[in-house]
């Protein structure tokens, strides 16, 4: 498993998917909405192999709230922290660290191996 990610909004179509599936399985409608992101100051977006896996925003400016979204098969795989983590980070350090919108995380058996800068990696 590569996860990839990004500081932007997905696709609506993208965006869509991902609620349906999460709602779909939890049964519930959440009060998700492409708007609310679209108008959020800081989006994260997770990714495996090019398929949305996981978004994230910083609902309000002073980081009191931030709402995380994954799908359940990624659920407990640390994606949640390092989204929460990038979340909390600062616009000049985030584009320091995520390098051109985006971070790789390698994971072995479930668990995290390797973080990468580089598009090209894989293990």
């Amino acid at each position: 498993m590569k996860i990839a990610l990004h500081n932007e909004l997905p696709g609506e179509a993208q965006f869509q998917q991902l609620i349906d599936s999460v709602s779909a399985h939890s049964g519930q409608s959440g009060e998700f909405s492409y708007e609310s992101y679209s108008h959020s100051d800081r989006v994260i977006a997770a990714y495996d192999q090019g398929r949305l896996v996981g978004l994230g925003r910083l609902v309000d400016a002073d980081q009191s709230r931030i709402e995380i979204t994954v799908l359940p098969g990624y659920q407990g795989r640390e994606i949640e922290g390092y989204m929460v983590n990038f979340l909390q980070l600062t616009a000049s350090a985030i584009a320091s660290l995520l390098h051109k919108s985006m971070i790789s995380l390698h994971y072995c058996g479930g668990f995290l191996s390797s973080i990468s800068g580089c598009m090209s990696c894989s293990l």
